[in-house]
């Protein structure tokens, strides 16, 4: 159905599309994804659909942030997710996840999280252009190999292909969405495209040898999670084997719904565990560990 956005409001958490034919509600972090302006037309059944594709990525790291704050029980974080307009079928599964990985058990217990807690890829695969490059790609901030490396997508990524570009040396570079960013990857290391008649066959990116990452997991010495009680961090490194490197816990103030609204701080420890005590100084903090690589 195409209908023209009258208007476009700010609510908690969501923005209201007035449409023609009623009011659509849509995540703020989806519409930042896929923008939306006023008095332009829009195919809402098509918008609708991006919108149940890509929630469930959304949602559940807006309920990870909430529950990474302070105590929530499952009709908080149910309600919360809703009003911040995310579809009922995409909170049921959120809600499904949190049990399963026991975020949530039935209770107001408090559950302690950090910024750099990951869940495993669970979303439904987009059915164009599978990537399926033999080695891992680099999804870049631009269509250069000089741009900024946003993450690695590994062999076998579904990415959405929105549109294709080639840059001024000439490589044809495709802007997708995969995992929850949006950058660039360089075409020739995408499965499912074809090139328009005429353009150079282009060179590919050396592979990316092995995905790092930084898992980090929270435990405490109470029986329940309460002020006073102390807390330890650990960092587990993966694909950093042979690499010269440095880390460092940081710290940085967050609101109670999950935002991060202050500066990354280091906490003066480089070891890979770090313990405090849980006070209401602290409580509204979010945590992560740094890890840079030295050349």
């Amino acid at each position: 159905m195409i209908e023209r956005v009258l208007e476009i409001k700010k609510a908690r958490g969501c923005a209201v599309l007035q449409l023609e034919s009623g009011v659509l509600r849509v995540p703020l972090s989806l519409l930042r994804e896929r923008p939306v302006r006023a008095g332009e037309v829009l195919d809402t059944q098509a918008y609708r659909l991006f919108i149940a594709q890509r929630g469930y990525t959304h949602a559940l790291d807006h309920a990870v942030r909430l529950l990474s704050l302070c105590d929530r029980s499952e009709n908080e974080v149910r309600r919360r997710l809703l009003d911040s307009g995310y579809p009922a079928a995409c909170v049921d599964r959120v809600i499904e996840k949190l049990y399963e990985a026991e975020l949530l058990d039935g209770s107001d217990e408090l559950k302690i999280l950090t910024a750099d807690f990951e869940f495993a890829a669970d979303e439904t695969p987009a059915p164009d252009y599978p990537c399926t490059n033999t080695n891992a790609v680099n999804l870049r901030k631009g269509p250069a190999k000089s741009e900024e490396k946003l993450a690695q997508l590994a062999d076998g990524t579904h990415v959405d292909v929105i549109e294709a570009v080639t840059n001024a040396a000439g490589e044809v570079w495709l802007k997708v969405t995969a995992g929850g960013k949006t950058g660039y990857v360089m075409a020739g290391l995408v499965d499912g495209y074809s090139a328009p008649a005429g353009e150079d066959k282009q060179e590919t990116e050396e592979p990316v040898q092995e995905e790092r990452q930084i898992r980090v997991s929270a435990s405490y010495d109470t029986d329940e999670l309460q002020l006073g009680s102390r807390i330890t961090l650990t960092a587990k490194l993966e694909g950093y084997d042979g690499q010269s490197y440095t880390c460092c816990w940081q710290y940085a103030a967050a609101d109670k719904e999950g935002n991060i609204i202050g500066e990354w701080q280091n906490a003066q420890s480089s070891a890979l565990s770090y313990s405090y005590t849980l006070s209401e100084e602290n409580l509204l903090t979010a945590w992560r560990m740094c890890v840079t690589i030295s050349e």
